[in-house]
């Protein structure tokens, strides 16, 4: 189930808390707690980006400079190995990228209800955050909209993976 659309930060209205000794403790804690979510699911969505293109990049080194023969089965095999790595990669950075929607929505809240986006609260005539940070709960999707390179590093280790061995086929006298 995917996550309703988060709130407008400019629809919210914050109940007023924050005292002289400032806000309450809680909801500091809870900013902070999101905060460190957010380094965490961009942290893990970053190692899984890298780490299946380390993978890729490595194997297509060895299959370039013909360090690997391998029959039809094992062909065959790690071209399901790499397909299905990238799938799974798929599903992880969409769940971490619902994660991270849900964790800006609630960051945005903790800011409204901190006063972060209150004309005069911490600075005279202007808001701390600006107009830029309003939108900040819709921002992030790039890891999710731009994977489609990892699938076309996959599609290209495959088809590396598949021409190297075919030809290897044809130099030994094998037909396909």
């Amino acid at each position: 189930m995917n996550r309703p659309t988060p709130a407008d930060p400019r629809s919210m209205c914050p109940v007023d808390q924050v005292s002289a000794a400032g806000p309450p403790a809680a909801l500091l804690e809870a900013y902070k707690k999101h905060v460190e979510e957010l380094r965490g699911i961009d942290d893990r969505q970053n190692k899984i980006l890298a780490g299946l293109l380390a993978i890729f990049s490595a194997a297509a080194t060895l299959l370039i400079k013909g360090a690997v023969d391998l029959g039809p089965l094992s062909v065959l095999y790690m071209s399901l190995v790499a397909l299905v790595m990238v799938f799974i990669g798929q599903h992880a950075i969409d769940e971490l990228h619902d994660f991270r929607v849900a964790t800006r929505d609630l960051l945005g809240r903790c800011a409204v209800a901190l006063h972060y986006y209150e004309i005069g609260a911490f600075m005279a005539g202007r808001m701390l955050y600006t107009e830029y940070e309003l939108d900040y709960p819709h921002r992030g999707k790039w890891m999710k909209e731009n994977y489609w390179i990892v699938w076309l590093i996959c599609g290209g280790f495959v088809l590396l993976l598949w021409i190297g061995t075919i030809a290897n086929w044809r130099l030994e006298g094998l037909h396909i």
